[in-house]
């Protein structure tokens, strides 16, 4: 209810020269005053779902730095699993590695605790569709096709991808299920235009798939993501073109078709209540960027513009016996003086020197010398 009142503010009550509600601290005439003039012209077919774009998911030059460079780690911490994904490993190896590899960069696992879920990735074994928990029983096996999944958030922002991992050699079926699902991903992100549909989209993910001879899960989605984990708009992987939310630049969200080799219907483990599985319990696959709309097309938000932060030395919370409950902030142990910055012998002299100023100074209140009275004048 708010934010529907703060959209009407900004779109009847907003003057040429108010600060513009992106955020970027430019007047509005300056900066989104055309993008919004451009969209009041669009006749919206209300029967088709089309619809406008709220203001809150649009993002500044800022934002899209901030989801950028979380991009760039999160990619990182995928070039890893590549690396370390073996026939005899055990996917809770590999989620402590991703959570040692993100702190130690200063990013968050956003997964971890989120809505109560217990680890920092997911990983979801063939005919898991997703979010499949980690553990030290589930051990990877030559032949399977290994989906894994994380959110990064750096700074404040959020960058989700995931990608197929193919455990030794695999079979024909398996191969071809894992190529055609990264080929319906691509062709999601070549039909993500500006200014077109968000259907579009859909459309492409959906017919590449089908003409594959597979199906695509529509119980789960793509989403809106940066200043939020999951925001709008709900990312469709089969539709029509032209329905759904008009797509703009400065939009982030996540093109990944869930891709089925039987049926497209899924269950949710009833113990965990968290494991996605296949209903006929045949294979699946799936793959996922995270795109920006930008004015020419669609850009794979991690691809330039940022350099991987070096890692620290400071040790992990998970080192220090942090509990699970507390890992979403850094550990009390990492805060603690015995971390704090060592004072190099150029800070030791600045601070010598500024003690002897405010000792000779007569004004400083901790001054050793009083200042000198005053004769009065008879």
């Amino acid at each position: 209810m708010f934010q529907f009142l703060r959209e009407i503010k900004e779109k009847y009550f907003l003057n040429r020269n108010d600060l513009c509600w992106c955020g970027s601290g430019k007047k509005y005439k300056k900066c989104h005053m055309d993008y919004d003039e451009r969209i009041d012209e669009i006749k919206f077919n209300v029967l088709k779902g089309q619809c406008r774009p709220p203001h809150h998911i649009i993002n500044n030059e800022q934002d899209i730095a901030g989801i950028r460079a979380a991009a760039v780690i999160n990619d990182a911490a995928l070039d890893l699993m590549e690396e370390m994904a073996k026939p005899g490993v055990d996917t809770a190896t590999l989620d402590h590695a991703v959570y040692e590899f993100l702190t130690e960069r200063g990013a968050v696992p956003a997964d971890l605790n989120f809505e109560g879920y217990p680890k920092s990735v997911c990983i979801s074994i063939n005919n898991v569709v997703c979010h499949g928990i980690p553990s030290k029983k589930t051990i990877l096996k030559e032949g399977d096709i290994v989906n894994i999944d994380m959110t990064t958030k750096y700074n404040g922002y959020f960058a989700d991808a995931s990608r197929m991992y193919m455990i030794g050699e695999v079979s024909e079926e398996a191969a071809r299920l894992v190529r055609v699902t990264r080929e319906c991903m691509m062709k999601g992100i070549e039909a993500a235009k500006p200014w077109h549909f968000l259907g579009d989209v859909s459309a492409a993910c959906g017919n590449h798939a089908h003409a594959n001879g597979y199906t695509v899960v529509t119980d789960l989605g793509g989403h809106g993501v940066g200043k939020k984990f999951h925001c709008e708009p709900f990312v469709p992987h089969v539709g029509e073109p032209g329905t759904g939310m008009l797509l703009v630049p400065g939009m982030t969200l996540t093109v990944e078709p869930m891709i089925n080799q039987g049926t497209s219907k899924v269950y949710t483990d009833s113990k965990d209540k968290w494991t996605v599985r296949t209903r006929d319990g045949k294979l699946s696959a799936q793959w996922e960027n995270t795109i920006l709309i930008t004015e020419t097309g669609a850009e794979v938000i991690s691809s330039r513009g940022c350099f991987l932060p070096s890692a620290s030395r400071r040790p992990s919370s998970r080192r220090s016996g942090c509990t699970a409950s507390a890992r979403r902030r850094p550990c009390r142990s990492a805060r603690s003086p015995s971390f704090a910055p060592v004072a190099t012998p150029s800070c030791r002299r600045r601070r010598a020197r500024a003690r002897r100023s405010r000792s000779c100074c007569p004004f400083s209140k901790k001054s050793s010398r009083r200042p000198r009275r005053r004769r009065r004048l008879s």
